[in-house]
């Protein structure tokens, strides 16, 4: 389907979808090339995985049919006007930057380039990521394909309309964070109420994690999940019931709607 790979930046998300994509011999060493400003990061990653490093981005683009920009979106603007001329018809451009648009990524190139935005979340560093994509209007079956394949091998795909990339965003690219912190406060609870942290920490984790496995495999949904633990008069119902009193449900909206215009604002 493609020749070479050229990642743009190697953060967290940058490595894991190379480690991704080659572990799972979506893309073999020989096809990626990576640009980054910390050398000594992707000498290791070099190292590590036997791909390709390039000595400056233009370099990386010239190299390779297909570029990930995996930067940061402030930085989206001067790392395409750098690499722009380098950039033509038969390349593909793959954008995980947040807030950024297709069309904004389109304009900035000046030409007909195929542009597929992606917004990932953390579990790919475990092969459990949640990719949500959208193609740019240049874009067709063959970078959807595409796309499939790379993204597939550290998790699941999701296509949507662009539209509602950054509510997506919201959920599956904050989430995460939302777990995680809620998480760290039921182990303080546990704690706070006697128990031992480390038996504290298994107890959350684990629970959680528990729940999650029943999410996905049983098909019911959280709804009634959480109506099967939930007897009339018992503690579960004590304790949602203070989740109902301190209105749970209007924090957790609040919270995805400030990411939500978050996502606006960076892309304006």
């Amino acid at each position: 389907m493609f020749n070479k790979i050229a990642l743009i930046g190697c953060g967290q998300m940058g490595g894991a979808l190379i480690k991704g994509m080659v572990h799972s011999k979506a893309a073999a060493p020989g096809q990626i090339v990576v640009s980054d400003l910390d050398k000594e990061k992707i000498e290791k990653l070099k190292d590590e995985l036997k791909i390709n490093i390039a000595e400056n981005n233009c370099e990386a683009v010239s190299r390779a049919e297909v570029i990930f920009l995996a930067v940061k979106p402030q930085q989206i603007e001067s790392v395409l006007n750098e690499i722009k001329t380098n950039i033509d018809e038969n390349k593909i451009i793959i954008s995980i930057a947040a807030g950024i648009s297709s069309n904004a990524v389109e304009e900035m190139l000046d030409n007909k380039i195929p542009v597929v935005r992606v917004m990932p979340n953390s579990p790919a560093l475990v092969g459990k990521g949640v990719y949500v994509i959208s193609l740019g209007k240049f874009a067709g079956e063959k970078e959807k394909e595409l796309a499939e394949k790379i993204f597939s091998s550290t998790g699941k795909v999701i296509f949507i309309n662009e539209s509602l990339q950054n509510e997506a965003m919201a959920l599956s690219g904050c989430g995460p964070a939302y777990f995680y912190l809620f998480v760290e406060h039921l182990i303080n609870a546990g704690t706070a109420n006697g128990l031992p942290e480390d038996v504290a920490s298994s107890l959350a984790i684990e629970t959680l994690v528990g729940a999650g496995k029943m999410l996905t495999e049983t098909g019911k949904s959280p709804a009634d999940l959480r109506k099967m633990v939930t007897s009339p008069g018992g503690t579960t119902l004590a304790a949602l019931e203070i989740f109902e009193k301190k209105e749970f449900s209007l924090t957790v909206r609040e919270a995805v709607d400030a990411a939500i215009k978050r996502a606006i604002e960076i892309g304006k």
